[in-house]
């Protein structure tokens, strides 16, 4: 192979090569669009989710409902957003007005706002009154 021909196949491997590398580059300067986002769920989320699955539904209408006046803190936490420091304030607020006359008096509880009273409004009962 001639000497003009050597070199005129190097500089056309190298032509290659640096194209590659352009290519390669620009690739990674590209935005993605193969995003995934992903929002986990939390902890009273879940539970609230679980507890909703395991009650049953009877005609349209839920049944084992939460009594404000005799619920102990375990029920009060299986009702979705309430943990245990809520539940506390929940029995500390019963105790200190005696007994509930309405659920709607729930949103004097710190904590428990317009949202988080409606979330749990259809689980709760004031002495088997919906």
């Amino acid at each position: 192979m001639s000497q003009k021909k050597l070199s005129a196949v190097i500089y056309g491997v190298l032509l290659a090569l640096c194209l590659l590398a352009l290519g390669y580059l620009w690739g990674f300067n590209q935005a993605s669009t193969d995003v995934t986002v992903t929002i986990m769920p939390s902890e009273n989320e879940r539970r609230a989710a679980v507890v909703r699955s395991q009650i049953p539904v009877e005609q349209g209408a839920l049944t084992n409902v939460i009594d404000l006046n005799t619920a102990d803190q375990q029920a009060l936490e299986t009702l979705p957003g309430i943990g245990p420091a809520l539940a506390e304030r929940i029995l500390a607020y019963r105790d200190e007005i005696g007994a509930f006359s309405a659920k709607e008096q729930l949103l004097n509880v710190e904590g428990i706002g317009q949202k988080r009273f409606e979330d749990i409004a259809p689980w709760i009962t004031i002495g088997g009154t919906p």
